[in-house]
């Protein structure tokens, strides 16, 4: 069944495409055509991915498409063309990790989270790039060269989910999988316009537990959307011994649920350390504010001050980092430059920071839950600045005041430090037509009642689906 362009199917949700397949109106084939046409277009510009195989994914979709045909089965994400961060398995296609020293041999198997996704009926179009082993803000490698955002191609979609979220943002992949250590969905979220939940850490679980800081999720242009993926991939599994079942409503279902009742709500424009652009600032206010008028929220009025956890998080990062690797048998003299420079300055292999890092991880704790005796909810800008450029390294100076160690996301890592939920919406433009988000924070275990609130003010405030360019 052909399809163009101009069939809209490219600014369908993902429920809107998995029903329209589930009732043959379009058939799951010419959906993956039309993704890898666009892919084949205008990917050479952006550079989202870093592999493709269109003939799998065509196979993959005659093979939803006879299983629809059959009839007698409803998949929730038939026909739906994804794409898979480069972090994560797909079995025969290599993961490289945005790097040269992992080799290009293909995965015998599917991670949990991919091999949920393809049987709820999603199509794997192919891998997104990322930084090398995830290690920066924006999105380049050696390797694979520069990620450009949707939005502005001279400015970065974000790191290190930015080939995800530039490949959603531009209409290259219905939805993608991506990554959290410590904002690397939310800030590409934020950066190309998009919702992206850093969900309960192991609600979806992982292949290993080489990360206690690191969530998988999802970038999509849609709060109902994250809803829907999260009932699919998430979930306990025996692969992630740390990884958890909600009871309750599904996700979808409780989107359309009363919000509990007495919710409390606090602004912090920067948890009382973080230089913050002023338009950013102000634009994320604004979504507060409209979110205060849409929701039964009691606005708490107080001053939240945190300590700033960027510099043990990096160490947290780094200390082992380079023994690691090498136990894994990387080729050390194959990473970037820049890969290799951070090992040499963090990674120290010393017990006493380890110690260090965890007294300071105890503290961010032991204060965020006294903040959460008073309140429920914490909203703060997602960034703190709009996309910054391309091919540069993160700013050093924001707002006219030092930011060597609070960086563009200063007010993401000390939620991957408590395993809390935080999504990231969209919340606004800047003066010269760049996304802002709005991030919400809440408990663990609080999940649906971010993706709640998120709906809300998505319904009140609609966002665009894609980059202005390439809707």
């Amino acid at each position: 069944m052909p399809v163009s362009p101009d069939d809209g199917w490219i600014g369908a949700s993902a429920q809107e495409q998995a029903q329209a397949v589930s009732e043959r109106r379009v058939t799951a084939e010419a959906l993956a055509r039309l993704y890898i046409e666009r892919i084949e277009r205008l990917d050479g510009k952006l550079g989202a991915f870093v592999h493709v195989d269109a003939e799998a994914a065509l196979s993959a979709a005659y093979e939803i498409d006879k299983r629809c045909a059959a009839g007698g089965v409803v998949l929730p994400l038939a026909g739906v063309a994804f794409a898979v961060k480069d972090n994560a398995h797909v079995a025969g296609m290599p993961t490289r990790l945005g790097s040269a020293a992992f080799g290009d041999s293909a995965q015998p198997h599917d991670d949990p989270i991919t091999a949920r996704l393809r049987a709820a009926g999603g199509v794997v179009l192919g891998k997104t790039s990322m930084p090398e082993l995830g290690m920066h803000s924006a999105t380049s490698s050696e390797t694979f060269g520069l990620t450009r955002n949707p939005w502005n191609l001279d400015r970065t979609p974000g790191g290190s989910s930015g080939g995800s979220a530039a490949a959603v943002a531009a209409g290259l992949a219905s939805i993608a999988t991506g990554s959290d250590g410590g904002g690397s969905i939310r800030t590409p979220a934020a950066f190309c316009g998009l919702v992206g939940l850093k969900p309960t850490t192991s609600l979806v679980p992982r292949s290993n537990g080489d990360s206690a800081l690191t969530a998988l999720g999802f970038l999509t242009r849609t709060v109902a959307e994250t809803a829907r993926l999260l009932d699919v991939a998430g979930g306990a599994h025996p692969c992630d011994r740390g990884s958890v079942s909600m009871a309750g409503e599904r996700f979808e279902t409780a989107l359309t649920l009363p919000l509990a009742p007495g919710l409390r709500i606090v602004w912090s424009p920067d948890l009382g350390y973080a230089p913050i652009e002023p338009e950013i600032e102000h634009i994320a206010r604004r979504a507060f504010d409209r979110l205060l008028m849409t929701a039964p929220l009691e606005s708490i009025k107080m001053t939240v001050i945190l300590p700033n956890i960027y510099q043990a998080w990096v160490q947290d990062a780094f200390n082992f980092a380079l023994e690691d690797l090498l136990s894994k048998g990387v080729r050390i003299q194959h990473l970037d430059k820049r890969t290799r420079r951070l090992l040499d300055i963090h990674s120290r292999s010393d017990p006493s920071v380890y110690l260090e890092v965890r007294r300071a991880f105890a503290e961010i704790e032991r204060q965020a839950a006294k903040l959460f005796s008073e309140v429920d909810i914490l909203a703060t800008p997602s960034t703190a600045c709009e996309p910054f450029g391309a091919g540069s390294e993160i700013p050093s100076v924001i707002a006219g005041r030092a930011a060597e160690w609070t960086g563009a996301e200063p007010l993401s890592m000390f939620v991957n430090v408590l395993g809390a939920p935080a999504i990231s919406v969209p919340a606004g433009v800047t003066g010269s037509g760049l996304p802002v988000g709005l991030q919400l924070v809440a408990r663990r275990f609080e999940d649906r009642t971010l993706l709640q609130l998120a709906h809300m003010l998505e319904r009140a405030s609609p966002w665009l689906r894609l980059a202005p360019d390439y809707a």
